[in-house]
């Protein structure tokens, strides 16, 4: 189970153990299924050093089209799932994540709650453009938390209303042509470079 959590696949832990895949993927699905929950473990746990800010991300997860549990309700899904981690800033651990059908403000909702149940000291949450929305839902369970856009959320936000990367692009653009040019921007065909465009014609000389 650690091999495969270090990044070695069935195959490669397969050859390596000279078993087969399938046996390697029951062995390592059957302890995987006796694992405690991630947020249970965080119960039983209790850390004492988290920071008290809050990064709120979704993450997409390919499954199989079947009925999944999701957060105690059952839906169909097709294109995967999305897994909603509440990670501490200082310390990259996850005091909660919620697998859920999509990133929506009912199981955001419900993960504060559970960071408010193991007793988490929340200050600032961190998110991205949704940021109104996860705001009301925090403060519905949190009020007067501080909830603020990621830089890279923000910085994005900013290049599409300025325009920045367009208006790099274009000089970019520009560049390229007038370097694939030369010194002349006279010569009004791409077939011919320049140095073949000063060459005499060859018949009308003979």
């Amino acid at each position: 189970m650690k091999d495969h959590l270090n990044r070695n696949s069935c195959r490669i832990l397969a050859v390596e153990e000279e078993m087969e895949k399938k046996t390697i993927c029951r062995i390592i699905n059957k302890t995987a299924s006796e694992l405690v929950d991630s947020n249970e473990l965080t119960r039983l746990m209790c850390p004492q050093n988290y920071c008290g800010i809050i990064l709120v991300d979704g993450k997409c997860v390919a499954v199989k089209d079947a009925k999944q549990t999701v957060t105690g309700r059952k839906s169909k899904t097709k294109k995967g799932l999305v897994d909603i981690s509440f990670i501490d800033y200082a310390t990259h651990d996850i005091p909660v994540h919620i697998l859920a059908a999509s990133e929506n403000m009912h199981d955001i909702e419900q993960g504060f709650l559970m960071l408010r149940e193991i007793g988490y000291p929340l200050k600032v949450v961190v998110c991205d453009e949704s940021m109104g929305e996860i705001m009301s839902v925090a403060r519905k369970v949190f009020p007067g938390v501080i909830v603020q856009l990621c830089l890279t959320h923000y910085s994005a936000a900013l290049d599409r209303n300025i325009k920045v990367n367009s208006a790099k692009r274009t000089i970019a653009s520009v560049e390229k042509k007038l370097a694939h040019l030369g010194g002349s921007i006279l010569i009004p065909s791409h077939k011919y470079d320049r140095e073949k465009a000063r060459q005499p014609d060859s018949s009308a000389i003979n």
